[in-house]
């Protein structure tokens, strides 16, 4: 079966097969995933939700995104539509980074940096992060 046919007979198949509704769908903004955040294990998505699994997805292109997904077990098994590529962040702090770099804190989530490139650009830097030092 061709995956848009699949995606299409899920929910149907869901109804039956899923009485205990395990699988929700949740709005989340997708804050970093091991592209961007150094310290993360592979396969972990740091969201408005939680940590989460992401194995098998492609979300790198979807951090700064406010993203519908389908989760079973802290697991997304699907990305179900873009929300918005205009996300706005709270509780968060900026810090110097090296290279022109700056990283975004979150307390949430205790020593993982999210690196944004200076210079005003949306880039990423896969290697910059540095590690929560304090709340100063």
């Amino acid at each position: 079966m061709p995956k848009e046919e699949w995606w299409l007979f899920y929910p149907s198949f869901l109804k039956a097969a899923d009485t205990q509704q395990a699988v929700q769908e949740v709005k989340l903004l997708l804050y970093g995933t091991p592209d961007n955040v150094k310290e993360a294990a592979p396969w972990t998505a740091y969201t408005s939700e939680g940590i989460m699994g992401f194995e098998g997805l492609s979300m790198d292109s979807y951090i700064d995104h406010e993203i519908k997904v389908l989760i079973r077990n802290g697991e997304m098994i699907h990305l179900s539509a873009v929300v918005s590529d205009e996300v706005v962040y709270r509780n968060v702090w900026l810090a110097p980074g090296e290279h022109k770099n700056e990283s975004l804190h979150r307390y949430d989530y205790p020593g993982i940096s999210i690196c944004k490139r200076g210079g005003g650009g949306r880039g990423r830097s896969a290697g910059g992060c540095l590690p929560e030092q304090g709340k100063d």
